[in-house]
């Protein structure tokens, strides 16, 4: 998939050749908040250093990959996994999605890297409170935020587990309102700028209403209906979108009534749609989270048009591939019994709950659980490690009752 990188799905690298070329964030002199602004700036980083070109991007993806799988080491150490860190970390290095998602332009292989440096902060927090830690903790989870919005929930949720996690009021006053101090810290940069280019302390993006009413809308109600298993063909509902954006700028223009930048205007009238859809049809809304929802933690790929025998073999044993790992980590998690709660796991825990609860509403497809693979890995760990200890144990009680009757 070497040819990948040379696309630019999400207009991630234009973004960053922009900032390079004209020193804005947007297209020529035009500022956007469309897209989350870290894995742009870091492109640009690497583009001011040399060429932005595919070899350049490259060599990027591998060095976030291959970081995120020694943070997966790090992390197997701090929550108890001993020898069985590394099965994690060899679950995260040939991970399909991450694997897939390194060959393109987009967020998900930074995105994990930064979950994983999150969730070895926030554990580092646990094992040893102190204001740096905690400081750090929190600019590790706003940096998230910056490079996927999704991680604000898990940014808001992370404070409410030091209540139980740590031994004291006063430990856990200073440990919240640090890591607050660094999320703001980490986020005020990016907010101060919205507020100056589109008069709206914007903290995330303009892109969650058009991403909302992508999930919810008659078209899609329409295709889960009459083939809920296929992939749909979102292009016809993409062009519709963009001529009621179009139609809407003209109409402003000539009333003079544009009270908020467009892009602003279009995030809200998009998410006000949505919600009109969800309220005039709450069974196909409940349908359509569940349907999210199984994509979201789904094990096999959708079928792609014209499949041939080759890709279809290819999407079932990665089908095979996930239903093994999935296996592993539900055995994990039950062999965890409370310390799923009451160690350092629970910040996995609610990663993975974070990412569930936003893709309730918002479109969902197996490549957006990327940054929750990590977690899924050292579950799966956790499980072979208990394989491994009750294969052992009943070795040593076999190998007893043969010395015994010896």
């Amino acid at each position: 998939m070497r040819g990948a990188l040379e696309f630019d799905v999400d207009n991630y690298r234009e973004l960053a050749e922009n900032l390079i070329r004209d020193g804005v964030y947007g297209r020529g002199d035009v500022a956007t908040a469309f897209r989350p602004p870290l894995y742009p700036l870091l492109l640009a980083l690497l583009g001011a250093m040399g060429q932005l070109n595919a070899p350049a991007i490259a060599a990027l993806q591998v060095a976030l990959g291959v970081s995120t799988v020694g943070l997966v080491v790090l992390l197997g150490r701090q929550w108890g996994l001993g020898r069985w860190r590394f099965l994690a970390a060899a679950l995260v290095a040939v991970d399909p999605i991450l694997l897939r998602q390194a060959s393109v332009v987009m967020t998900e292989t930074f995105a994990t890297f930064l979950a994983a440096l999150g969730l070895v902060v926030l554990s580092a927090l646990v094992a040893r409170p102190t204001t740096l830690r905690a400081l750090a903790a929190g600019a590790a989870l706003g940096a998230a935020v910056l490079c996927r919005p999704v991680f604000l929930l898990w940014m808001f949720g992370a404070p409410i587990c030091f209540v139980w996690l740590l031994p004291t009021w006063s430990t856990r006053a200073r440990a919240m309102a640090c890591f607050a101090l660094g999320g703001a810290v980490a986020l005020l940069p990016w907010v101060a700028r919205n507020q100056m280019q589109f008069g709206w302390p914007i903290v995330t993006t303009t892109h969650g209403g058009v991403t909302l009413l992508l999930g919810n809308n008659p078209e899609f109600y329409e295709h889960l209906r009459a083939s809920p298993g296929q992939p749909w063909d979102s292009a016809a509902f993409n062009a519709g979108v963009e001529e009621e954006r179009i139609a809407n700028r003209n109409q402003l223009a000539e009333t003079g009534r544009n009270e908020l930048p467009y892009e602003l205007a279009n995030d809200r009238r998009e998410a006000a749609h949505a919600w009109q859809n969800i309220e005039a049809e709450p069974s196909m809304f409940a349908q359509a989270v569940l349907f999210r929802w199984s994509r979201l933690w789904g094990v096999l790929p959708l079928p792609l048009a014209g499949e041939g025998s080759a890709a279809r073999a290819l999407r079932y044993a990665i089908g095979f591939w996930h239903a093994a790992e999935f296996v592993l980590a539900l055995i994990g998690v039950c062999s965890l019994g409370r310390r799923l709660l009451c160690d350092p796991w629970v910040f996995g825990l609610l990663l993975a709950a974070s990412l569930t609860a936003a893709h309730a509403v918002y479109w969902t497809d197996l490549r957006m659980r990327a940054p929750a693979c990590p977690v899924v890995a050292l579950a799966a760990a956790a499980g072979a490690g208990w394989i491994g200890r009750k294969k052992s144990g009943r070795k040593a009680v076999a190998g007893k009752e043969l010395e015994h009757q010896a």
